[in-house]
């Protein structure tokens, strides 16, 4: 091939700044023998087409490498650079490295391919620090855009970079995306992106690799993790139904890799050109049972329709036999409304994860479906115990067995929801006489933890029942709330503070409720407390307990709730030794845990 090492970088730096001068923003002042260390020259960026000095922004360092081949690589290509030079540009403020292939043609002269990358701080000290030791490290360098626009942006966002990376080389440790989880943290992060007119924002946003920026203590740092492609999801409402059956009233539009995609349920993605015209169709069952069972639904009726509407706009659906599996998908669908059925009967709220089932699973959810559907008996060698759980997944079911025969070293059960009306249970009380009572006082801290099958409905409607019968009801009642406090207390689930508040609210209102009004007072303002602060009124009652009770348990739990720790204390040296024995049961307690109180 024709041609020295300075031939070579002459016509490769005449390349770039052809390349530049295409831009109205962007003018080079490169030289073809430039002697400066490390450096060919710089990019300068103006902020409008006019080219003044007044409107120039900055520049960007540039360095630029000839190198000729016998034919040019599909993709991106790697490049050994020097470490000293990596070094420099990291000790400046970065590097924008090009790199020219030239190609020898048959009929004379040379073809022409330009290769770049981006080295902003952050980049380049992850290259230093893992070639240490090396005069040279491998580059990887992407194919210069055919569209002067596609360059200019990504250049004028690396200018960007350039700007607010020069806090990195002082910073012990860069933030991480991770971070962004942490509650604790609460941080901001940014991105800069540069959107033309006239053209889709969201393609220009996540079509190209970007970094993100978090506002730290020390400034603004890049994450980490580096330069990443980012994807959008927005919810918008819509009315997507199969003649006058509405399926869902949401839809997700997602914006990735340059490309928008409208997602119908959990499973269902349908693909946009840049026209907005529907295009490709992807269909990934959710492994979610609940989403899947309507997402399954929608696409058999829409296979068998061709379409569906989107907010009375018929979009097209038509996909072969051979992507639906239409008979396949039909027996699954079967399979989960039985699942459905089951859960519907049991009050289970619950999701499982399809993916995760095991074959003991699913014989367990066919066996459930037959006992308690269809009253078919189970069968088993093992002698049970009255009230008995079983569990899929983490929803724990809680279960009736009652023995109906035995026969040849088996034994026959029948087995019942355990929150059925007809089930009656009986409580016995301090004086040794017995009263019947409902299953909710069967019910135990640890039960309202786990249980995943309590009919709520059923517990003040129950309780209620017990009134004329059992004198214990309302501190029954009574109990119960304080178990769920204590089972909140431990799990976080909001049902359980929720029906311990409408428990609550219902001694309240119970005329014949003889629970003393000191009691239900402290009992509601703790569930308050759990959930926000508390108003003037609020406080102000807690303090007519005060004045008014001669129960020194009592003046502490005010105390507690009012957040006043030292006369907490002093009220609490004040109860009798028992009491604080019964004390530490109380879920009022959780409030005391800083107190460091002896017991």
């Amino acid at each position: 091939m024709a041609g020295n090492s300075k031939w070579i970088e002459g016509e490769a730096v005449d390349f770039i700044k052809t390349e530049i001068r295409k831009s109205k923003r962007m003018f080079p002042y490169i030289d073809d023998n430039d002697r400066t260390p490390s450096w060919d020259g710089n990019i300068f960026l103006y902020s409008n087409s006019s080219g003044e000095k007044s409107n120039l922004l900055g520049k960007i360092p540039v360095q630029v490498k000839g190198h000729n081949i016998k034919s040019f690589p599909k993709g991106n290509i790697k490049y050994r650079a020097e470490m000293a030079d990596l070094r420099n540009f990291y000790n400046d403020k970065g590097v924008l490295f090009f790199v020219v292939c030239l190609r020898e043609l048959e009929a004379r002269g040379f073809e022409k391919k330009g290769y770049y990358t981006c080295l902003p701080i952050a980049k380049l000290k992850k290259m230093l620090e893992k070639g240490r030791g090396q005069t040279k490290t491998t580059i990887e360098l992407s194919p210069m855009p055919d569209k002067i626009k596609e360059l200019e942006n990504s250049l004028f966002t690396f200018y960007d970079d350039l700007g607010k990376q020069v806090g990195v080389r002082y910073a012990k440790e860069l933030p991480s995306i991770q971070d962004l989880t942490d509650e604790q943290l609460g941080r901001q992060f940014e991105f800069t992106v540069i959107v033309e007119n006239n053209k889709n924002p969201w393609n220009q946003i996540t079509s190209s690799y970007r970094y993100l920026y978090a506002k730290t203590a020390n400034g603004i740092l890049p994450f980490k993790e580096g330069p990443c492609k980012l994807a959008f999801m927005t919810e918008r409402e819509a009315n997507i139904r199969i003649g006058e059956r509405v399926y869902y009233k949401m839809a997700k539009v997602k914006y990735q890799s340059g490309k928008t995609s409208i997602i119908v349920g959990d499973s269902i993605e349908i693909f946009l050109d840049e026209e907005g015209c529907i295009g490709n169709i992807q269909i990934n069952l959710t492994q979610s049972f609940r989403h899947r069972l309507v997402d399954l639904d929608f696409l058999l009726e829409a296979y068998h329709a061709k379409h569906f509407l989107f907010n009375n706009t018929k979009i097209d659906f038509v996909l072969s036999n051979g992507v639906i599996k239409e008979r396949e998908k039909k027996e699954h669908l079967e399979v989960l409304k039985k699942i459905k059925i089951l859960f519907d009967t049991l009050h289970i709220t619950k999701d499982l994860q399809l993916n995760k089932l095991k074959a003991r699973d699913w014989d367990l959810l066919e066996l459930l479906h037959g006992c308690l559907l269809y009253h078919k008996p189970y069968i088993t060698k093992k002698k049970m115990e009255i009230l008995c759980q079983t569990k899929i997944q983490d929803i724990c079911i809680l279960l009736l067995a009652t023995e109906i025969q035995r026969e040849n070293g088996r034994y026959h059960y029948r087995l019942k929801d355990f929150f059925e009306e007809i089930v009656a249970f009986a409580c016995e009380t301090n004086n040794g006489k017995t009263y019947p009572a409902s299953v909710f006082v069967a019910m135990t801290q640890e039960r309202y933890c786990t249980c995943s099958n309590i009919n709520w409905g059923q517990q003040i409607p129950l309780f209620k029942e017990m009134i004329k019968d059992n004198p214990e009801t309302f501190n029954l009642a009574n109990m119960s709330v304080l178990q769920m406090l204590a089972a909140y207390d431990r799990t976080k689930n909001k049902e359980l503070i929720s029906r311990a508040e409408e428990l609550q609210d219902w001694l309240m209102k119970e005329t014949h409720c003889d629970l003393p009004c000191d009691l239900m007072t402290i009992n509601k303002c703790q569930i308050i407390k759990r959930n926000r602060d508390f108003t003037e009124k609020e406080q102000l009652e807690i303090r007519d307990v005060i004045n008014k009770t001669e129960d020194e348990s009592l003046k502490f739990a005010c105390y507690l709730l009012l957040g006043e720790k030292t006369a907490a204390k002093y009220h609490y040296a004040r109860v009798d030794e028992q009491t604080k024995v019964n004390l530490k049961n109380w879920p009022i307690m959780r409030f005391a845990r800083d107190l460091n109180l002896e017991i």
